[in-house]
């Protein structure tokens, strides 16, 4: 009887080990794919930003030049505002594929796309104005903001329960900060052109400012394509001696930070997912475990 108890107690205490082992690890599993999940709503959501504003600024370029107020300009802001509605569309697609089942977000945001795409067709047919076609974009930006500020409570409450990708999701909110403050920076200036929401020098210093800190964060993230972007934005001061080149700088800035983004938060998310992954790998080796000590008890004590 005393053998039995040396090779029964040792096995069980370590089976109750397993299942404890299985049941933390099938926690930071589920709590890392359920922060990968937000994550990826606000990596949707922050891509839409400066696709939509390069869409605004071709908007707004096309109706001012059929209404003949830059007779002077050579940009084609029709065919510029033809890739920039693909690039929002794309975008927008993505975002409804992150969002899921949420029916009620997709829904609410849908109603207010269908007012941008009756602005786009009164665009095209010549019929709309400086003034409709920004209320148009602010009011999509508006339900963009909302999802924002809905996904940052999510990930600020899911970083506490899933700790080991937590370092992670800072990283991809930091740089999509960026993205959306590239926006707003761009919009404060050209905006000016289009005489639309006529901005004082101190908003658009402080816009300009936003934006500056958004980069300066997410710098330690991604130090060289920061850096970049930094020197990018301080090179694009608005010249009224050469409009075109000042509005394609902005344009091309929006471009750039699209594109840089991108790049770095998807490697990240890649990483969340796969730690995640992981997780999930040590339950099945666990449970590999467990099954082993239960045969192990089961030998004994036919033996014994």
């Amino acid at each position: 009887m005393y053998v039995v108890a040396l090779l029964i107690v040792p096995l069980t205490a370590v089976g109750m080990f397993s299942v404890n082992e299985v049941s933390r690890n099938n926690d930071a599993a589920g709590n890392a794919l359920d922060l990968a999940a937000v994550l990826d709503v606000d990596v949707a959501t922050s891509a839409i930003y400066p696709r939509l504003e390069a869409e605004r600024i071709a908007s707004l370029g096309q109706v001012a030049s059929d209404a003949g107020a830059l007779r002077s300009s050579t940009i084609d802001f029709a065919a510029l505002r033809i890739d920039a509605i693909r690039g929002v569309d794309t975008a927008v697609e993505a975002l409804f594929e992150a969002l899921g089942d949420d029916s009620a977000t997709i829904a609410r945001f849908d109603a207010t796309r269908q007012m941008l795409l009756l602005e786009r067709e009164r665009v095209a047919v010549g019929m709309s104005d400086v003034v409709s076609v920004d209320a148009a974009f602010d009011q999509v930006l508006f339900q963009l903001d909302t999802i924002v500020a809905s996904t940052e409570r999510l990930v600020d409450e899911m970083r506490v329960r899933a700790s080991d990708a937590a370092s992670s999701a800072s990283d991809v909110t930091l740089l999509t900060a960026v993205s959306r403050s590239a926006q707003s920076s761009v919009h404060e200036v050209t905006s000016l052109v289009f005489g639309v929401a006529p901005q004082t020098p101190s908003a658009l210093a402080d816009s300009a400012l936003r934006h500056r800190d958004a980069l300066d964060a997410a710098m330690p993230v991604a130090p060289r394509t920061i850096e970049a972007l930094h020197t990018q934005r301080e090179a694009l001061a608005w010249s009224n001696a050469e409009p075109d080149a000042s509005m394609q700088g902005q344009l091309d800035y929006l471009r750039s930070v699209d594109g840089a983004i991108e790049a770095q938060v998807v490697p990240i998310q890649t990483d969340i997912t796969a730690w995640a992954d992981a997780a999930q790998q040590e339950d099945r080796d666990t449970l590999v475990v467990i099954v082993r000590v239960a045969l192990a008890s089961q030998l004994v004590g036919a033996v014994v």
